[in-house]
C-alpha cells in the first residue's frame, strides 16, 4: 500500500515537470486485505474507507517507519476499486487513479 503511494508521488512529479499532462497509477491485486478489512486505521483507511482521502504526508506503516511520502493531490481510493477480469487474475480487483497537476 505504501509503495502505491510512492508510485502516485512519482507520477505527480512527472506531471509537475511537464513531461505529461496527466498520469495513471494502476494497482491490481487478489489480496483481499487491500480493499476489505475491519481495522480501517492508518494507511489501510485510504484504501478501504469510503470517505477517506489520500493526500499530504503518508508515513510508512512497517519496517523503517521514519520514511514518508508527500502527495500534493487528493485521491479517493476506496470507491475506485473495480473487479478485474478473471482471465487476468482470479479474485482480483484493480484500482486506477488519475494523477493531474
Amino acid at each position: 500500500m505504501y509503495d502505491f503511494c510512492t508510485d502516485v508521488a512519482f507520477v505527480e512529479s512527472i506531471v509537475r515537470m511537464g513531461a505529461a499532462d496527466k498520469g495513471i497509477c494502476l494497482l491490481v491485486t487478489n489480496e483481499r486485505q487491500f480493499w476489505y478489512g475491519v481495522n480501517e486505521v492508518g494507511i489501510y483507511s485510504y484504501f478501504r474507507g469510503p470517505d477517506v482521502t489520500l493526500g499530504g504526508m503518508i508515513q510508512k506503516p512497517t519496517g523503517g517507519r521514519d520514511t514518508t511520502v508527500s502527495l500534493l493531490g487528493q485521491y479517493q481510493l476506496a470507491p475506485a476499486w473495480r473487479n478485474a477480469d478473471e482471465r487476468l487474475m482470479q479474485g482480483a480487483r484493480y484500482l486506477m487513479v488519475e494523477v493531474t497537476a
